[in-house]
């Protein structure tokens, strides 16, 4: 977990998730605190809420594999996709890996 100070308030996300690799592309984190659009690279972290996203010029084979901590589960993530790392996508892939 971080901590960032904000306008006189202490805002906290959760780290649940660490890029792997990347291959054949680009891919952008929309951070879920301060709203902020990053490249990532390999060993950047995710928070809860944050929100990755292909570059739209990446080639189809374009993809990046994330580390889901929480979970133990190494999930990939292609292309020009995009997916928000809340509360409902953590409950998906537990449900996914418990009907495995």
């Amino acid at each position: 977990m971080w901590i960032l100070k904000k306008q006189g308030c202490i805002l906290m996300a959760t780290i649940i998730g660490t890029i792997k690799q990347i291959e054949k592309g680009q891919f952008f984190v929309q951070d879920s605190v301060k709203g902020e659009i990053k490249l990532l690279k390999e060993g950047d972290s995710l928070a809860q809420n944050d929100v990755l996203f292909g570059h739209m010029n990446n080639p189809k084979n374009a993809k990046i594999a994330v580390a889901i901590l929480p979970l133990g589960k190494e999930i990939f993530v292609s292309a020009k996709s995009k997916v928000s790392f809340d509360k409902n996508f953590l409950e998906k892939i537990e449900e996914d890996m418990s009907s495995a």
